[in-house]
């Protein structure tokens, strides 16, 4: 996928362990806490974080008192990560700040965590509109594409919290799965 612009796609998987790719090519993400700040600010879209945010997400309530400068260096090391070719003072397209505010900006489907609500979502309009088996297929596509253990390697509150959505998410997909194809089953066993 390429998104147009002279730079490669960037592709970003919070579904296990927290990982991203920029045209196929694996990126060195570093150390746990810095994953953890790509995550967030994935995960946060447009929103994004304040320095202050970051911090009590990733140290909770008694951060060391090198955490801010900590922080500063995380979004410094995945800048130079997500955007190798960027020259010194210029603008950033990728990771930003924004106000006081860091925004990673994605675009549709550079996400997992965003293809993954968006293939449910098509899966229960199918199924609104009578497609058993089709919404059956993208049920089990989002399915095969997630992980049961979303941020897998990544520490902190934040991480904590949103991995019990996202698990959560998931098991709300995958019964309605099972749903769709047990009905599927039925109406197509009544029909022989």
């Amino acid at each position: 996928m390429h998104d147009g612009s002279t730079r490669p796609a960037l592709s970003i998987q919070v579904s296990g362990p927290v990982r991203a790719w920029s045209g196929g090519r694996a990126l060195p993400l570093g150390w746990p806490r810095q994953r953890a700040v790509l995550a967030m600010l994935a995960l946060r879209g447009s929103h994004g974080a304040a320095k202050r945010e970051l911090v009590d997400a990733l140290w909770g309530a008694e951060p060391p008192a090198s955490a801010s400068n900590n922080v500063h260096s995380y979004v410094a090391n995945l800048r130079r990560i997500l955007e190798p070719d960027r020259r010194r003072r210029s603008p950033e397209e990728i990771l930003a700040l924004d106000g006081a505010r860091y925004v990673l900006r994605l675009h549709p489907g550079q996400l997992d965590a965003t293809e993954f609500t968006d293939r449910v979502i098509r899966a229960n309009t199918l199924l609104a509109d009578g497609d058993r088996a089709g919404a059956a297929d993208l049920f089990g596509i989002a399915l095969e594409q997630s992980s049961p253990f979303p941020l897998a390697d990544v520490p902190g509150l934040f991480a904590e919290q949103v991995r019990a959505g996202l698990v959560e998410q998931r098991l709300a997909a995958y019964e309605r799965w099972t749903e769709t194809l047990l009905r599927w089953a039925a109406v197509s066993t009544s029909r022989s």
